[in-house]
């Protein structure tokens, strides 16, 4: 599964968010459902990819992200078949 944060707010207003995204997404690494993930160069938001089983439990992995849960950011998710 594929989720794409979106930013909703400058830099600025993220960077108090920042750390518990961070820790978020280390907690996801860790778990082995964070695969891959980093900012779009135009500075306008990022994705990650998660391992999911479902399409329910990729939403819930999203809904639990600090950016989202504090309304900072908003996602998209959108199912990704790896070819390579």
């Amino acid at each position: 599964m594929l989720y794409c944060p979106l930013l909703k707010t400058d830099a600025e207003s993220n960077a108090s968010y920042r750390n518990a995204y961070k820790e978020y997404l280390a907690g996801l690494k860790a778990k082995g459902k964070l695969l891959m993930g980093g900012r779009f160069a135009d500075g306008t938001g990022g994705i990650y990819i998660l391992q999911a089983v479902s399409e329910v439990e990729a939403e819930s992995l999203a809904d639990a992200d600090s950016y989202h849960a504090d309304s900072v950011r908003r996602f998209g998710l959108k199912d990704w078949k790896r070819k390579l």
